[in-house]
């Protein structure tokens, strides 16, 4: 595998971490109801169902709008959730703070493998030491694009990628027949 190490920060478009939901409320023609992403939201790389609601300003808060591809991820977890944003549809999702929003460079990082090695154990070591603070340590979005991640060609991106979305559909899948089993065993009698 050919792998080149780049500043996170070269393969990034936009970065932001998200607003309190307070923040967001308003009472002006702009403002629309969207859902509000918080980190108990996120659960194996993939988003919850159901997020509150809140309303919002569109004017003010596009750029903490989640868009298609967007690579998310918890500033103070220790474990570091992550997630790939796929096919958002019509869903309108927002950012807490707890959260960064990361939008990616499509032409130089595939946003699945990105997801994929921030997940690994190697990207959470990497994660960890770009945190900041004494107290409690915290990702910053300015630390975050300082750190250095090793980046292959496009074609093994794709190929990591593809098998990261695999993995996660095959853990969701289990996760529900362990539901359903769950499920039968309330059933008995």
């Amino acid at each position: 595998m050919n792998v080149n190490t780049v500043n996170f920060g070269d393969i990034i478009k936009e970065i932001s971490h998200g607003l309190m939901a307070e923040s967001y409320i308003s009472d002006n023609e702009f403002t629309k109801p969207c859902e509000y992403l918080r980190l108990v939201d996120i659960d194996d790389g993939v988003i919850a169902e159901n997020c509150i609601e809140i309303v919002y300003d569109s004017k003010r808060f596009e750029k903490y709008a989640i868009k298609d591809g967007d690579v998310i991820l918890s500033t103070t977890d220790k474990n570091f959730k992550v997630i790939c944003v796929g096919d958002m549809g019509d869903r309108k999702l927002l950012v807490s703070p707890t959260l960064i929003r990361i939008g990616l460079d499509k032409e130089k990082a595939d946003p699945y493998y990105i997801a994929a090695y921030l997940s690994s154990a190697e990207g959470k070591a990497m994660l960890d030491g770009c945190r900041s603070g004494k107290v409690l340590k915290i990702l910053h979005t300015k630390g975050l694009k300082e750190c250095e991640i090793p980046l292959p060609t496009m074609d093994e991106q794709r190929e990591i990628g593809e098998k990261y979305r695999h993995r996660l559909h095959e853990i969701r899948r289990l996760k529900a027949d362990i539901e359903g089993l769950y499920e039968d065993i309330e059933m008995m009698r």
